[in-house]
């Protein structure tokens, strides 16, 4: 059902670091046609975590295929430089 809200699992190494549900409202979602827009999501990894940049993969946890990497994740996570991120992911999946 394309409308219905999307569990997704965050890997850093190919370890599960989090999981989210792609249920938030994005206006530019919406207005490209993706159902309602009520597939964006933000995960924010867990305090202390410490991973190489670009290790970060977003997978349907329903069935782990993996989501083509978003501008947002690519430059939290796969542009930035040195051994440690931070950064709150903001993202949007077409289902």
């Amino acid at each position: 059902m394309p409308e219905a809200p999307v569990c997704l699992d965050i890997y850093a190494a190919d370890k599960r670091i989090g999981q989210v549900v792609a249920n938030r409202y994005r206006e530019d979602l919406a207005a490209a046609g993706i159902g309602t827009g009520r597939h964006g999501f933000t995960f924010t990894p867990p305090k202390g975590l410490v991973f190489a940049p670009g290790s970060v993969t977003v997978r349907r946890a329903r069935d782990g295929a993996p989501l083509a990497p978003s501008h947002a994740l690519a430059d939290k996570f796969g542009r930035t430089t040195g051994a440690r991120s931070k950064a709150s992911v903001r993202g949007g999946i077409a289902v």
